[in-house]
């Protein structure tokens, strides 16, 4: 499980001892990638794809894995995950999953999908407020979120 600065550490799927899953956000995408996350937001998938096939299996909004086949679109999200924070809870979700013995990619494909679905219901529940000095709308802190039952 990579997330962060993490991300730099790891090299060619070939050196790993195990499978991996990374976190990255298009900015972390693109720094790995050797492009701007401006061009990762462009073509996700490629970039995902990209991403796998040079370091491992690669989580975000669309994911793949080298030599896993088709890669997986998530259908779950929403902007209350963009801002500081959300990334981790992703990191710790599937890593949990990880820890209970999913294999790697599925790991990857049931925490991005609860975690975009939670998004989904905090902005249903909380919907945004505008925010007046910034003339911008304002998502969710980390410690706002609550996992749904």
């Amino acid at each position: 499980m990579f997330d962060a600065d993490a991300l730099t550490c790891t090299g060619p799927p070939g050196e790993a001892a195990g499978p991996r899953v990374l976190t990255p956000h298009p900015g972390e995408a693109g720094r790995l990638l050797g492009s701007s996350s401006r061009e990762v937001q462009a073509d996700r998938l490629g970039a995902a794809q990209r991403l796998g096939a040079r370091r491992g299996a690669a989580q975000g909004p669309a994911h793949g894995g080298a030599g896993e086949g088709l890669p997986s679109l998530n259908p779950s999200g929403s902007s209350a995950l963009s801002t500081g924070g959300a990334g981790d809870v992703l990191t710790g979700l599937v890593g949990a999953l990880l820890a209970r013995g999913l294999p790697a990619r599925d790991a990857a494909r049931v925490g991005a999908f609860v975690h975009g679905r939670a998004g989904e219901r905090l902005t249903a529940q909380r919907p945004r407020r505008l925010d007046r000095r910034r003339h911008r709308r304002r998502g969710a802190l980390g410690g706002q979120r609550r996992c749904a039952s």
